[in-house]
């Protein structure tokens, strides 16, 4: 099982390598990654990596949250659970469903 942690106020040239390995010092990481803007790939600020080991992820919390990389302050915290639903996308208007009589 790994265990999801949300980093956030990455600084915007952070690569998926170099927060992959500023964390893998904690512990094996198995995934690295930052959310990206869709329409130029610009970094969000923001993004996630997943632990192997709960306690590699208390530790990484516990050092890393309120720490400065690169001039801002990283939030560092266990990843909340994901809530599925429909996607709305802003290049197709809503269909309605129904037709009124």
């Amino acid at each position: 099982m790994s265990y999801k942690l949300y980093i956030g106020n990455i600084p915007f040239t952070t690569d998926e390598d170099q927060l992959k390995e500023m964390f893998a010092e904690f512990g094996e990481v198995s995934l690295a990654k930052i959310v990206r803007n869709s329409y130029n790939n610009k970094s969000k600020g923001y993004g996630f990596i997943e632990m192997e080991k709960q306690q590699d992820a208390n530790n990484v919390i516990a050092a890393l949250n309120g720490k400065d990389m690169g001039g801002r302050e990283l939030t560092v915290e266990k990843g909340k659970r994901q809530i599925q639903g429909p996607k709305y996308d802003k290049k197709r208007p809503m269909v309605q469903s129904h037709t009124m009589a």
